[in-house]
């Protein structure tokens, strides 16, 4: 459902019909969040997205706290072969 959802916003922003867009991102953040967790690279690229969307609108705070959430989410994984896990301090 998420992909679905993904592409419908795509189409929507294509078209420049950015409110559309946004609301469908919101949902494929939400899905995916819960499917696959916040930090899954699929979420993060969704939220990046809804970030440009927000942008398109011209909420530009709104589109630089989504980003920085996003920066802030992924600064504690590494990636390996495309895929992202956490990562743990030694003691």
């Amino acid at each position: 459902m998420p992909d679905s959802l993904a592409a419908k916003a795509n189409r929507l922003a294509a078209d420049g019909l950015w409110v559309g867009a946004e609301a469908a991102l919101r949902q494929v953040v939400r899905l995916r969040t819960d499917e696959l967790g916040p930090q899954a690279p699929a979420t993060l690229a969704a939220r990046g997205e809804l970030a440009a969307a927000l942008a398109a609108l011209g909420r530009h705070e709104e589109a630089e706290d989504e980003l920085r959430a996003v920066r802030a989410s992924a600064a504690g994984l590494r990636w390996v072969d495309g895929c992202s896990t956490s990562t743990v301090a030694a003691d």
